[in-house]
C-alpha cells in the first residue's frame, strides 16, 4: 500500500515539475537520531535516521521543493504484563513526502533554511504506536536546518518535528547535498 502512494506522490511531483519550470537541482542523503516525543515516547529511547532526497529549484529562487524517502528506527520496551517487561519489536517508520525548503540569507559560512511537508508515513513494529502495528497515515513536518558549501558538496544539519495521527518523531540529521 505504501509503493502504490509512493507512486501517487512521485506522479503528483513530477507533474509539478512538468507544469511549473522546476529544474532538478540537487539531490542529498542524511542520517543521524531520531526520538519519539510526547505520549507516543512512554516506552521508547533514541534510535536513527536515514535518508535521501531531490531537489528541485523554483522561479523563485529562496525557495525550493524536495521529494524525501526516509527511514527511522526507534528501540524501545513494551511491558506485557504486570510482572513481565520484556523487549518488544522497536517502532519504525517510513515516509514519503514533498517538502518545501525556503533558505534565508548566508549568515557567515552558513546559510539557515525553513522546511514544511506533507508526506505518509507507514508505521511498522509496535502496535502502540497507531491503532494496528502496520499502518500508513499522512502526517505534516516542519524543521529548521544550516548548511555549509565545500567544494562542490554541502554539508548541512537538519532538526524535523513530524506529526503523524497522535505520534511525534524528532529525528536530527547530518548529511551531503550535492
Amino acid at each position: 500500500m505504501l509503493i502504490s502512494k509512493a507512486w501517487v506522490w512521485g506522479l503528483a511531483l513530477l507533474a509539478c515539475v512538468h507544469g511549473s519550470n522546476l529544474s532538478a537541482q540537487s539531490f542529498g542523503f542524511f542520517g543521524g537520531t531520531s526520538t519519539l516525543v510526547g505520549r507516543s515516547a512512554d516506552s521508547a529511547r533514541t534510535g536513527y535516521d536515514v535518508g535521501g532526497f531531490v531537489e528541485f529549484a523554483t522561479a523563485y529562487r529562496p525557495l525550493a521543493i524536495r521529494g524525501v524517502l526516509e527511514f527511522q528506527q526507534t528501540v524501545g520496551n513494551q511491558p506485557l504484563g504486570p510482572e513481565n517487561f520484556v523487549t518488544s519489536p522497536a517502532p519504525n517508520v517510513t515516509s514519503v513526502s514533498v517538502e518545501a525548503v525556503f533558505r534565508m540569507a548566508r549568515l557567515g559560512l552558513v546559510r539557515p533554511y525553513l522546511l514544511g511537508g506533507v508526506g505518509f508515513y507507514h508505521f511498522g513494529g509496535r502496535p502502540t504506536l497507531v491503532a494496528h502495528s502496520e499502518e500508513t497515515k499522512f502526517g505534516t513536518a516542519v524543521g529548521v536546518g544550516g548548511e555549509v558549501q565545500l567544494q562542490r558538496v554541502r554539508v548541512f544539519g537538519e532538526v524535523h518535528y513530524h506529526s503523524i495521527a497522535g505520534v511525534h518523531i524528532l529525528p536530527i540529521s547530518v548529511g551531503l547535498r550535492f
